[in-house]
């Protein structure tokens, strides 16, 4: 799995980030095929930083023809969203471009409360930061999409089954 290099890069390199999406809801129990890897991030440069510089390293460039660090000025980010309707950035592998890792960008949580929260699972001695299932149906519902409120379902079903209390 591309996955593993990438984590191994984001915990080596103390990256502050929160793991969302389909492999979030696979290690919450919820079983989802997906062919990308979702992460929210706080709006602090030198975080930004040191994840362009982890994402370079690993060979994935952006989709779009623009400086990923403008995402760390809050003017440029809100007319990327607001003027062209950007929901996340994504960078895709030079060699495999299937690879791909999407930063988040419209959702409705405030990521320090939501990473005080974070359930950490540890997967060849990394730590892994990942939404909590609250937080994720929360995601969810707001998305709206039926493929996100179906999720958000089935995280509701875990929780009930494995007891998680991240309410």
């Amino acid at each position: 799995m591309f996955y593993t290099e990438i984590l191994e890069s984001f915990y080596k390199n103390k990256i502050r980030y929160l793991l969302v999406g389909g492999l979030a809801l696979n290690l919450h129990g919820v079983p989802r095929t997906t062919f990308d890897m979702d992460i929210i991030i706080p709006s602090d440069k030198i975080n930004f930083g040191k994840l362009i510089n982890a994402i370079k390293e690993l060979n994935y460039v952006p989709r779009l023809p623009v400086d990923p660090l403008k995402m760390a000025d809050p003017e440029v980010l809100k007319d990327w969203i607001e003027n062209k309707n950007m929901k996340a950035f994504s960078f895709y592998h030079k060699i495999d471009n299937a690879k791909v890792i999407d930063i988040v960008l419209v959702h409705p949580l405030d990521f320090n409360e939501a990473e005080a929260r974070k359930k950490v699972f540890t997967f060849r001695g990394i730590e892994i930061p990942v939404l909590s299932i609250d937080d994720l149906i929360e995601m969810k519902k707001f998305s709206g999409r039926p493929k996100d409120l179906s999720d958000a379902e089935m995280l509701r079903e875990a929780k009930s089954i494995s007891g998680d209390g991240n309410e």
